[in-house]
């Protein structure tokens, strides 16, 4: 704002220190000078001194008739539209700067969340109907079904069994990894139960280790043994949100 010192000294002093306020100046303990504050003013940057012109007849008329109470007034006016204006934008400025670095931050406390792949090689279909209809289970299936969650993935046929908050996470971790019925998810915490129901049918016995051969889908061999592989899979969740969701981490497979 262009501006002659002397329309500033011409304020009070409360004016002169709103001024500052809105200049974002810090003022000094007990500074009451209106010089002091004047040269805060301008040394803020938001002022430029203007210097006098010689003035003819026809202007000082002109600023007689006006008087200084209405020049002083139409600077300060100035000055505070326009110091309210550089607010705005910087306001502006930094949200676009901290959308990015609030996403960041909440990032950097992600904690891990790892949950269990079972693969089995052959599916019974007892094993089948007691991972999806037995009570050992039932708990964990209704608290996803009371969140619009399926058990079994309709599209390949995997199951899991996962706390509510960790179902979408767990979907994105393992797209593209080719699950089959023989795939079953399953959070740490109910890792127990679901091998305790697998194990509970024809006597399966689990197993670290990849099964190399291939075999239909169902089987109603009684005699068959279901050897189980063991997986993790690391997700990662806020820590200020335990029960959110958050972006997978690459699936270990």
């Amino acid at each position: 704002v262009l501006a002659q010192r002397e329309d500033f000294l011409a304020l009070p002093v409360p004016r002169l220190k709103d001024l500052l306020k809105v200049s974002g100046v810090r003022q000094a303990a007990g500074m009451l000078d209106k010089h002091d504050i004047v040269d805060m003013l301008f040394a803020s940057g938001h002022c430029v001194e203007e210097h006098a012109a010689p003035l003819g007849p026809d202007t000082v008329a002109g600023a007689a008739a006006q008087g200084p109470a209405a020049s002083v007034g139409a600077a300060a006016g100035e000055l505070h539209a326009a110091l309210e204006a550089s607010l705005q934008e910087a306001d502006s400025r930094a949200l676009d700067v901290n959308a990015p670095l609030s996403s960041a931050l909440l990032e950097s406390r992600l904690i891990p969340d790892p949950v269990v792949l079972l693969e089995v090689d052959r599916t019974l279909i007892a094993l089948r109907s007691a991972l999806l209809d037995g009570p050992e289970l039932a708990e964990i299936r209704e608290a996803l079904q009371s969140y619009g969650h399926e058990v079994e993935v309709a599209s390949t046929g995997a199951k899991l069994f996962v706390r509510p908050e960790q179902y979408e996470a767990v979907v994105k971790a393992v797209d593209g990894l080719g699950l089959r019925p023989r795939h079953i998810v399953v959070s740490r915490e109910f890792e127990a139960k679901v091998t305790g129901v697998i194990e509970g049918v024809k006597r399966t016995s689990v197993k670290r280790r990849r099964v190399a051969e291939t075999a239909p889908l169902y089987s109603q061999e009684p005699e068959v043994v279901v050897e189980v592989k063991r997986t993790f899979i690391h997700l990662e969740i806020p820590s200020s949100l335990r029960s959110g969701l958050s972006a997978p981490s690459a699936a270990t497979f």
